[in-house]
């Protein structure tokens, strides 16, 4: 599978969104407003949020952590190596949005997953349908 791609304007860190998946949800600014900014199109419109500060204490985790929980279409992804956060984010169903999991935590992601009945709605996974 391809590895996501970030939006260009996400400050760099473990933490971003990836490019062209953002559907404007604005759960990332009800949950963590500090770390995300709006990218505005040529009239102005907003049209993709970004990581603009990436969490570093453990309030702002949990507040980024939140906001994964509550984005729509699981643009928000974590590219860190911290086990404590890749373990939680797998056994809240979101193993899919963290990049480079390793083996036993990516067999992991994949039973809560199925626990789950794979509810979580995956914009990358629809892409790669349709394209």
């Amino acid at each position: 599978m391809e590895e996501p791609r970030p939006h260009p304007a996400n400050v760099p860190g473990d933490y971003f969104v990836e490019d062209r998946c953002c559907l404007t949800c604005d759960a990332p600014f009800e949950y963590a407003p500090d770390h995300f900014a709006w990218s505005l199109d040529t009239e102005g419109h907003t049209c993709h949020c970004f990581v603009r500060r990436q969490p570093v204490t453990p309030e702002e985790h949990a507040r980024m952590f939140e906001a994964i929980r509550h984005a729509e279409a699981g643009c928000l992804m974590y590219r860190g190596q911290d086990r404590a956060i890749q373990e939680r984010l797998v056994e809240a169903g979101e193993g899919p949005i963290c990049v480079g999991l390793p083996e036993d935590l990516r067999r992991r992601s994949a039973e809560v997953l199925a626990s789950m009945g794979q509810r979580r709605f995956s914009w990358r996974t629809l892409r790669r349908r349709l394209l």
